[in-house]
Protein backbone atom coordinates (compact mmCIF):
# COMPACT_ATOMS: atom_id res chain seq x y z
CA UNK A 1 0.00 0.00 0.00
CA UNK A 2 1.25 3.28 -1.11
CA UNK A 3 0.52 6.41 1.35
CA UNK A 4 1.74 9.81 0.72
CA UNK A 5 1.60 12.80 3.08
CA UNK A 6 1.74 16.71 1.52
CA UNK A 7 1.50 19.57 3.30
CA UNK A 8 -0.28 18.45 6.08
CA UNK A 9 -2.95 16.13 3.98
CA UNK A 10 -2.41 11.95 4.09
CA UNK A 11 -3.12 10.67 0.59
CA UNK A 12 -4.76 7.50 0.47
CA UNK A 13 -4.25 5.20 -2.77
CA UNK A 14 -7.89 3.83 -4.97
CA UNK A 15 -9.72 0.93 -3.03
CA UNK A 16 -9.75 1.80 0.27
CA UNK A 17 -12.53 2.15 2.34
CA UNK A 18 -16.13 2.71 0.06
CA UNK A 19 -14.81 4.67 -2.90
CA UNK A 20 -12.57 3.52 -5.38
CA UNK A 21 -11.57 7.26 -5.66
CA UNK A 22 -8.29 8.74 -4.42
CA UNK A 23 -8.73 9.65 -0.58
CA UNK A 24 -7.14 13.12 1.26
CA UNK A 25 -7.20 13.25 5.34
CA UNK A 26 -6.21 16.67 6.40
CA UNK A 27 -5.37 16.51 9.90
CA UNK A 28 -2.36 19.06 12.07
CA UNK A 29 0.87 18.77 11.21
CA UNK A 30 2.61 17.85 14.85
CA UNK A 31 6.46 19.35 15.31
CA UNK A 32 8.84 18.11 17.99
CA UNK A 33 11.06 20.19 20.50
CA UNK A 34 13.81 19.91 23.07
CA UNK A 35 12.92 21.29 26.40
CA UNK A 36 15.73 23.78 25.88
CA UNK A 37 14.57 24.84 22.35
CA UNK A 38 10.39 25.36 24.09
CA UNK A 39 12.29 27.77 26.80
CA UNK A 40 14.33 29.56 24.24
CA UNK A 41 10.97 30.48 22.61
CA UNK A 42 8.46 30.12 24.23
CA UNK A 43 6.23 32.41 23.06
CA UNK A 44 6.77 31.53 19.05
CA UNK A 45 5.55 27.97 20.55
CA UNK A 46 2.53 28.66 22.46
CA UNK A 47 1.30 30.52 19.16
CA UNK A 48 2.29 27.84 16.98
CA UNK A 49 0.45 25.08 19.50
CA UNK A 50 -2.43 27.18 18.19
CA UNK A 51 -1.88 25.26 14.71
CA UNK A 52 -0.12 22.70 15.28
CA UNK A 53 0.45 20.03 17.47
CA UNK A 54 3.69 20.25 19.85
CA UNK A 55 5.49 17.75 21.41
CA UNK A 56 8.29 18.90 23.92
CA UNK A 57 10.92 16.01 24.93
CA UNK A 58 13.03 16.18 27.88
CA UNK A 59 15.57 12.84 28.64
CA UNK A 60 12.83 9.92 28.22
CA UNK A 61 9.48 11.83 28.44
CA UNK A 62 7.26 13.56 26.58
CA UNK A 63 4.77 16.21 26.49
CA UNK A 64 2.04 17.50 24.51
CA UNK A 65 1.62 21.48 24.29
CA UNK A 66 -2.19 22.17 23.77
CA UNK A 67 -4.69 25.16 23.94
CA UNK A 68 -7.09 24.34 27.11
CA UNK A 69 -9.78 24.63 24.53
CA UNK A 70 -8.73 21.06 22.72
CA UNK A 71 -9.14 18.73 25.19
CA UNK A 72 -12.01 17.07 25.02
CA UNK A 73 -13.92 17.37 28.94
CA UNK A 74 -12.66 19.40 31.63
CA UNK A 75 -11.97 16.03 33.44
CA UNK A 76 -8.90 15.72 31.05
CA UNK A 77 -7.61 17.87 33.50
CA UNK A 78 -8.18 15.77 36.70
CA UNK A 79 -5.45 12.29 37.61
CA UNK A 80 -7.59 9.59 38.40
CA UNK A 81 -7.25 9.56 41.97
CA UNK A 82 -9.10 13.04 41.78
CA UNK A 83 -11.61 11.44 39.55
CA UNK A 84 -11.83 8.58 41.84
CA UNK A 85 -12.53 10.96 45.04
CA UNK A 86 -14.96 13.36 42.73
CA UNK A 87 -17.26 10.09 42.45
CA UNK A 88 -16.71 8.48 45.98
CA UNK A 89 -18.08 12.07 47.04
CA UNK A 90 -21.02 11.89 44.41
CA UNK A 91 -22.08 8.76 46.30
CA UNK A 92 -22.06 9.63 49.51
CA UNK A 93 -24.25 12.28 48.90
CA UNK A 94 -26.53 10.16 47.35
CA UNK A 95 -26.48 7.81 49.94
CA UNK A 96 -26.93 10.51 52.61
CA UNK A 97 -23.45 10.22 54.00
CA UNK A 98 -22.44 13.83 55.03
CA UNK A 99 -22.83 16.62 57.45
CA UNK A 100 -23.67 19.81 57.14
CA UNK A 101 -21.45 22.90 57.28
CA UNK A 102 -22.60 23.53 61.03
CA UNK A 103 -21.88 19.59 61.68
CA UNK A 104 -18.41 19.99 59.97
CA UNK A 105 -17.72 23.10 61.65
CA UNK A 106 -18.35 22.01 65.08
CA UNK A 107 -16.17 18.89 64.54
CA UNK A 108 -13.53 20.49 63.28
CA UNK A 109 -13.37 22.86 65.72
CA UNK A 110 -13.21 20.28 68.29
CA UNK A 111 -10.60 19.16 66.78
CA UNK A 112 -8.31 21.67 65.74
CA UNK A 113 -9.59 24.49 68.60
CA UNK A 114 -6.48 26.77 68.07
CA UNK A 115 -7.92 27.62 64.43
CA UNK A 116 -11.44 28.83 65.25
CA UNK A 117 -10.10 30.95 68.93
CA UNK A 118 -11.03 34.04 68.52
CA UNK A 119 -8.18 36.90 69.12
Amino acid sequence: MHIEMFNGELHLPAGIGRSDRLKTVKFKQMKTISVTEFRKNLKKYLDLANTEKLVVHRKNEAYIVLPLEELTKDTDLLSEDQKRAIDEAILDVEENRFFSHEEAMRAIGERAPKYFSKK
